[in-house]
């Protein structure tokens, strides 16, 4: 019965970048947990999709589960203060149902922002300073006054 040789020596590039289970093997990203409606189920895509695959870990689902009920609410609170300002010229307007109306609403916003900002999916926690401002480009011709010293 022959024996099966196996391959000896290092494992070629081309093994190793298998789309399947190399180093290339697409990570998979988490589907939107079932209590989600569908709007709120786009949403959680929408927001999976725009980070790399592996940014999410099972123990932050549940804040990006309240993110995207919370983003879904501040759509539907807009819509409601977009429909009571428009009522605005008439009789039955009360400022005082205006203004919690926009309370509401920003509370939603900061509740968003602070959820955002603890899953690090803000521009500001996703920002490089190295790669936003171009190097400063010496001159070798023109000494630094600091250069004296050396």
């Amino acid at each position: 019965m022959p024996k099966h040789i196996g391959k000896h020596g290092r494992v070629s590039m081309d093994a190793l970048m298998l789309r399947d289970t190399g180093l290339a093997a697409e990570l998979p990203r988490p589907d939107a947990p079932y209590e989600l409606d569908d709007e709120e189920s786009v949403v959680w895509r929408d927001v999976v999709e725009s980070m790399p695959a592996d940014h999410f870990i099972p123990a932050n689902y549940h804040l990006l589960t309240q993110l995207c009920r919370h983003i879904v609410e501040a759509r539907r609170i807009e819509q409601l203060v977009k429909d009571y300002r428009s009522r605005k010229n008439r009789t039955d307007f009360n400022y005082k149902t205006y203004a919690e109306l926009q309370k509401v609403a920003l509370s939603q916003t900061q509740m968003i922002q602070r959820l955002s900002c603890s899953m690090r999916l803000t521009q500001q926690a996703n920002f490089r300073q190295n790669r936003r401002l171009p190097k400063p480009t010496i001159n070798n011709d023109e000494k630094h006054p600091s250069d004296e010293n050396w």
